[in-house]
């Protein structure tokens, strides 16, 4: 409803944007969305990285030639055998 309205009324919206107490009162009101928005942001980026670093360790550990694919998905979380085999390819 309230998208609706905001954007029904734009030009209102605008001249509003300029009142701080009445962006004080959206953010108010928007807050438990965007802090949503960024946890899920977040969390994103998180297993990102993990993922990243999971498949840089997986290249070191094949290209020590110590290890067979099964001790790294053994060793290294979040790797699979597909993955491993699909690094030891390239």
């Amino acid at each position: 409803m309230l998208e609706v309205s905001i954007r029904a009324n734009q030009e209102i919206v605008n001249e509003l944007k300029g009142d701080e107490s009445m962006c004080q009162a959206l953010l108010e009101i928007m807050e438990p969305e965007i802090n949503k928005i960024v946890e899920e942001a977040t969390e994103k980026v998180r297993k990102e990285t993990e993922k990243r670093q999971a498949i840089n360790i997986a290249k070191a550990m094949i290209s020590s030639g110590n290890f067979s694919p099964k001790e790294i998905v053994e060793y290294v979380p979040g790797v699979s055998i597909e993955e491993v085999m699909k690094l030891k390819k390239s």
